[in-house]
């Protein structure tokens, strides 16, 4: 019996776009398979150099052109130091705190509730959509104790920072907008720096929020703990993001002892696997050696089970002969 068919069969309804396809990471040369032994690599810190105002807090042309605009910092008391330092070098800073309930104060903080989605979109309705969001919740707290504890903690980190992309998706924009996420330990460069894992879920939003979404840019940066010199942070956000290499996801911004690290990838090489020579089953040899002892006539026992029972039949036969 004839069914109806699907009311979109055989009819072109793809969205006609300018957009490049590449999206943000631009295709490699090579296409095609890699060798097997090209399939491993192993992530490699290297020291790059640091901005040249990371020494000092002070007012120049460069930061008031570059904080020139509102700004949502999403801080807690860790983040002060931050927030002093944005405020000095000129940013119009919106501090934007965790609470029980969603409120705008006096002073013009603004109080909103993790997890609730409903309050990203009514900061944004209060503030507009600012140019730069600055989102350090992650600063704060204890770190995290088992699964409980790391899953508790995700609302101040990966689950905020989406409840604010969707938000913001939403909002009608005027101009692009550029998100700088600031987590402490979440990164290991030293071998001794990793204290904090539970907050590493906000790489997921760092790499790929920027492919879904063009109008937005987002950059990682990772201190080495809560206890931090603003200078060196101050100077990382107000620089310019780096472009990430051809065909390379882009890096967190590690920050350790007064030194900028960046994180790319190395090759491990592996060789061909070779190949096990294939040979008798596993306890075969024994096996086969054991059924030949037991066919094989041993001459100071005498014949075995078999060979007595054809010695009797032999006997019956002359018996019978004669």
């Amino acid at each position: 019996m004839p069914l109806p068919g699907y009311p979109y069969e055989r009819t072109h309804h793809w969205v006609q776009t300018t957009i490049d396809p590449e999206l943000v990471y631009p295709r490699s040369p090579r296409a095609g398979a890699l060798a097997p032994e090209e399939w491993y690599s192993v992530p490699a810190w290297r020291q790059a150099p640091v901005a040249l105002t990371a020494t000092t807090t002070a007012t120049t042309p460069a930061t008031t052109a570059a904080w020139s605009g509102r700004c949502l910092v999403f801080a807690g008391p860790a983040a002060e130091p931050m927030v002093a330092a944005l405020r000095t070098a000129g940013a119009d800073v919106v501090s934007v705190i965790r609470g029980e309930s969603y409120g705008v104060a006096a002073d013009g903080m603004i109080t909103i509730r993790p997890g609730r989605r409903e309050d990203y979109e009514a900061l944004l309705a209060e503030t507009g959509v600012p140019a730069r969001v600055v989102h350090a919740w992650a600063l704060d707290g204890e770190p995290a104790d088992g699964v409980r504890q790391t899953l508790a903690a995700q609302d101040a980190g990966f689950h905020s920072l989406l409840d604010l992309v969707q938000a913001l998706a939403q909002a009608e924009r005027e101009h692009d907008v550029h998100l700088d996420v600031v987590t402490a330990g979440t990164q290991s460069v030293t071998g001794h720096d990793l204290h904090r894992p539970e907050h590493a879920t906000v790489a997921g939003i760092a790499k790929v929020v920027p492919l879904e979404a063009r109008w937005l840019s987002v950059r990682h940066i990772d201190l080495e703990d809560v206890v931090y010199d603003p200078a060196p942070l101050l100077a990382e956000l107000t620089a310019a993001p780096e472009e990430p290499e051809e065909g390379v996801p882009p890096s967190p911004v590690a920050l350790r002892a007064g030194r900028r690290w960046v994180r790319g990838y190395q090759q491990v090489p592996v060789g061909p696997a070779r190949r096990r020579a294939r040979g008798p089953a596993r306890g075969g040899r024994l096996r086969h050696h054991r059924r030949a002892r037991r066919h094989r006539p041993d001459p100071g026992r005498g014949p075995g089970r078999q060979g007595q029972g054809q010695a009797r039949a032999d006997q019956q036969v002359g018996a019978a002969a004669t």
